[in-house]
C-alpha cells in the first residue's frame, strides 16, 4: 500500500509483472483462491470497495482474472460491473510467469493485455486482449494499489475442502513497459 509507485487511477497505463509457485502438493478447491488484487481505497461516499481486478485460482483449474468497473462517482454492490476471464491452466509445481498491461477506465478507453508462461514451458503467450471499463470513477485523489498474497474468501464464512494453503510470490515488478516488469528476466 505504501510502495507509490505501484499506485493507479484511471487514466494511467502501467505493466505489471510477477511470478507465481503453486507447490506440486497443491489440491483443487470448491471455492477459488485470489493471489493477486488491484484494489483502489475508497471514496468518502463509499463504505467498501471491490478490487478493481484479482487474479485468482479457480475450481476449475483455470486461472482467472475478474474485473469490477463502475462509472458511477459512489459505487454500491448492486452498481459493479463484473466481467472474468480464463486466462490458463493451472499447473502446481510450476513457477507461472504474468505480465499485464492496464489502460486504467471507467469508461470504454480501458483495456487489458495480459501474456503467461511457465517456467517449464517457457515462452510468452498473450492470453488476454480485452477493451473496456476496468476499474472504477473515483475522486481525483482516490488511488489504487497493489496486493499479493493469498486471500480465501469463502474461510470467512467455514471449512471449504482444503484447510490449508502455500502459495510464493516473486518478481513482482511495476513499469511503463514489458521490458521492465518481465519476471523472467527480473
Amino acid at each position: 500500500m505504501d510502495i507509490d509507485a505501484s499506485h493507479f487511477r484511471s487514466g494511467d497505463t502501467v505493466y505489471y509483472g510477477f511470478s507465481i509457485y503453486l507447490p506440486s502438493t497443491w489440491q483443487s478447491d470448491s471455492r477459488e483462491d485470489i493471489v493477486f488484487q488491484w484494489k483502489p481505497w475508497r471514496d468518502t461516499c463509499e463504505a467498501d470497495k471491490y478490487p478493481s481486478a484479482f487474479l485468482s485460482v479457480q475450481p476449475n483449474g483455470k486461472w482467472r482474472l475478474r474485473v469490477n468497473s463502475d462509472s458511477k462517482a459512489c459505487s454500491t454492490p448492486d452498481s459493479v460491473h463484473k466481467t472474468s476471464y480464463d486466462l490458463a491452466d493451472v499447473k502446481p509445481g510450476q513457477w507461472h510467469d504474468f505480465v499485464f498491461k492496464y489502460v486504467w477506465s471507467y469508461g470504454s478507453q480501458g483495456r487489458i493485455d495480459a501474456w503467461y508462461q511457465t517456467h517449464k514451458s517457457p515462452g510468452w503467450r498473450q492470453v488476454l486482449s480485452a477493451t473496456g471499463p476496468n476499474t472504477f470513477n473515483d475522486e481525483d485523489d482516490t488511488e489504487g494499489y497493489l496486493k499479493w498474497g493469498l486471500y480465501k474468501p469463502a474461510w470467512n464464512t467455514g471449512p471449504t475442502d482444503v484447510n490449508s494453503r502455500t502459495i510464493f510470490h516473486d518478481n513482482i515488478a511495476v513499469g511503463k513497459s514489458f521490458s521492465e516488469v518481465n519476471p523472467a528476466v527480473n
